[in-house]
């Protein structure tokens, strides 16, 4: 409805791939498929931990976007560099 796709240079899912996050491989294979070499060309932005210790696991720079509500099972995030937000908006101020 959107035509969100226009927006991303690829899109990865976990089925396509066939592992999970938070393994490190998934964001590498991402890269891969952007035609990229070097993980400092991108950043990780997610909304949960899988996402970002992954991202950082990986050696990316990674934004937590906050939610409102978090889910009882989450985990408290050991990300030194982790830079956290409040609104997806806010992503374009840490864009270089």
């Amino acid at each position: 409805e959107y035509d969100l796709i226009t927006y991303f240079d690829a899109v990865v899912t976990s089925a396509e791939f066939g592992k999970r996050k938070p393994d490190p491989e998934i964001f590498f294979y991402t890269l891969k498929k952007m035609g990229l070499t070097e993980n400092s060309e991108c950043l990780v932005c997610g909304d949960e931990y899988a996402d970002v210790v992954g991202g950082d696991r990986a050696g990316f720079q990674t934004i937590l976007c906050e939610r409102k509500y978090k889910f009882p099972f989450e985990r408290e995030l050991d990300v030194p560099e982790l830079i956290r937000i409040d609104n997806i908006s806010e992503i374009l101020g840490h864009l270089d």
